[in-house]
């Protein structure tokens, strides 16, 4: 991982549930990744289809991801995809899903979706607060 640029969810460690993990009528699978190992959840909902339970929130995943020693979901998680970095571009894509007419996500997600924008809006304003604070100079100290 580079130093320059922030963490995201694809830098880190991640495991997939695969078939192989799996044994007939077992709900719980063991589960290593990086030092950490534990057994997780496993929900089926019909032969050849089943998901983990995230070990933090209790929601359906596809993967697991290693972060501050635990293992949780990409929700858990909380930080940005590697396209997402870009904070204004991120905000205006958000801006155009929420404004959609056509957006049928329940209730419940387009207000986590406002509530990630407005996250997104203070980060912006908060980095460009540091770049006006870092590039203005202080005419008494010259």
């Amino acid at each position: 991982m580079k130093k320059d640029r922030p963490l995201c969810q694809e830098d880190l460690p991640t495991i997939r549930l695969t078939w192989g993990m799996l044994t007939p009528g077992a709900n719980v699978v063991r589960i290593k990744l990086g030092e950490v190992e534990r057994l997780v959840g496993v929900i089926r909902y019909r032969p050849g289809f089943a998901q983990f339970v995230c070990p933090e929130c209790r929601r359906n995943t596809w993967t697991l991801r290693l972060y501050k020693g635990r293992m949780m979901c990409w929700s858990c998680v909380g930080l940005p995809y590697a396209g997402e970095r870009d904070l204004k571009f991120f905000a205006e894509r958000l801006r155009r899903q929420i404004k959609n007419p056509h957006y049928e996500y329940r209730r419940r997600r387009l207000k986590i979706d406002q509530e990630r924008l407005r996250k997104v809006e203070l980060a912006i304003r908060a980095k460009a607060l540091k770049e006006w604070a870092g590039s203005s100079r202080n005419p008494a100290s010259d």
